[in-house]
């Protein structure tokens, strides 16, 4: 399997346990439990992120900048 299918493959992971925690958030018992399970999504969503940035490198590499 290539790197950025390995990337391609964490980012979905990613997209489903962000959407996992933010399922959680309003059944959530008290705050405080409601703030641990916006910290996890908020990692979640920042790994989401870099992944994004690093496909979008790759895919540069890969094709050239095409004109820049």
């Amino acid at each position: 399997m290539s790197s950025y299918a390995k990337n391609l493959q964490k980012l979905q992971q990613a997209n489903r346990m962000i959407a996992l925690y933010a399922s959680f958030i309003p059944r959530s018992r008290d705050k405080y439990e409601s703030a641990y399970f916006y910290r996890l999504r908020c990692k979640w969503l920042r790994k989401a992120d870099a992944l994004t940035a690093r496909l979008n490198a790759m895919k540069r590499k890969r094709h050239g900048r095409r004109g820049a």
